[in-house]
């Protein structure tokens, strides 16, 4: 009998951690940095019996399955969204693989075919911080009827996960907002501030990333009236060799 089971399967990677990390053997400030930011990583995700997820954490990354059903994907859809979200805040970029496949799942121990396909679309094809989608996830999104908008393709042809999909469908109510409603507008000022402070960054290969994602916003989430764009940003050359 075969360990593998079908599931859904989502790697992400924290991008740059490396080099902040080489940063934080002579700053104090920076190790404190890196505990807050592993923390926030961490908590961002549980496991979910009730649609089979499963989350590992290790280091910089974290592997979630979930169940090959409606309730997993939607499941794995939020985890992703809630990650993205709450790391983008404070100037955190995330890039992923998630794919549908075979996966033994259990106990902190993670193989299988769909654990190396899900890895390698983050590492090798992925490049800015986006989650790229397999094919099958892309047909299941339509199967399963979720979200217009959930799987967008960008300029290169490859598709990928809109983890910003809340602000995609947020609406500026123009009267008093009650005890209990979402308010982006606050988190949207804090995303806007921290991706201004990542076009600064000396190293040509992270600012890129930055600016990746000030694209995706202007073009999608700006564009539609109710959050702030994000301007160009001038940045200086310095030292230093930041991994992603």
């Amino acid at each position: 009998m075969s360990i593998y089971r079908d599931k859904y399967v989502l790697f992400v990677d924290l991008l740059g951690f490396g080099w902040r990390v080489r940063q934080s053997e002579s700053s104090d400030e920076w190790q404190e940095s890196i505990l807050k930011e592993i923390r926030l990583f961490r908590q961002s995700v549980a496991d979910a019996p009730s649609c089979g997820m499963v989350c590992t954490r290790f280091s910089d990354c974290i592997v979630i399955s979930a169940d090959r059903t409606f309730e997993g994907l939607r499941g794995i859809s939020n985890c992703l969204q809630t990650l993205t979200t709450n790391l983008i805040q404070y100037g955190i970029l995330l890039r992923g693989g998630l794919v549908a496949g075979a996966i033994y799942h259990e106990d902190e121990v993670v193989l299988g075919p769909a654990m190396l396909e899900a890895y390698e679309l983050e590492s090798k094809k992925a490049k800015y911080p986006r989650t790229l989608v397999s094919e099958e996830i892309r047909k299941d999104t339509e199967s399963y009827q979720l979200l217009p908008d959930l799987l967008l393709c960008d300029e290169d042809g490859l598709w990928f996960f809109n983890s910003m999909i809340s602000y995609f469908v947020f609406e500026a109510a123009p009267v008093r907002r009650l005890p209990g409603d979402v308010d982006l507008l606050r988190p949207a000022e804090l995303i806007v501030e921290s991706i201004r402070g990542g076009l600064l960054f000396p190293d040509e290969r992270v600012r890129e990333k930055y600016a990746w994602f000030q694209s995706f916003w202007n073009k999608n989430i700006a564009s539609r009236g109710v959050f702030p764009a994000i301007e160009d940003m001038v940045a200086v050359a310095s030292p230093g060799t930041p991994e992603g």
